[in-house]
């Protein structure tokens, strides 16, 4: 009986520890992208080329020199920002299908004009 309340006060403890590890986690990503969202703000290429992603869809070839600079400005931000874990928010431009790169893309543009607009 002893032997099966240290286990369950074992697994009580690591659940504990998965749960502050996941809240931290997100707050860390969050706090990246958010200070990636304030720098391409303050970016004016990037402010003007934004809007070309409302008028495409990923299934009709966004894909295009518009959208490759649009990514290039924000790996650039990243890389300028020196984020602690770059890959956390770089993973996304790097993804094979142009689908999750095109959402990924849109979502920051959503974002920094939710931010200008403030």
């Amino acid at each position: 009986m002893q032997i099966l309340s240290v286990l369950m006060m074992m697994s009580l403890i690591v659940g504990a520890l998965g749960v502050v590890w996941t809240c931290y986690d997100l707050y860390r990503k969050l706090a990246m992208r958010s200070a990636l969202v304030r720098s391409l703000a303050t970016d004016p290429e990037f402010v003007h080329d934004a809007p070309h992603v409302w008028e495409c869809d990923w299934r009709d070839q966004c894909d295009d020199e518009r959208f490759k600079r649009l990514r290039a400005i924000i790996r650039n931000h990243i890389q300028l920002l020196h984020l602690p874990w770059p890959a956390d928010v770089l993973w996304p431009l790097d993804q094979p299908h142009l689908m999750n790169r095109y959402r990924y893309v849109r979502s920051l543009v959503r974002e920094v004009e939710q931010h200008l607009s403030h």
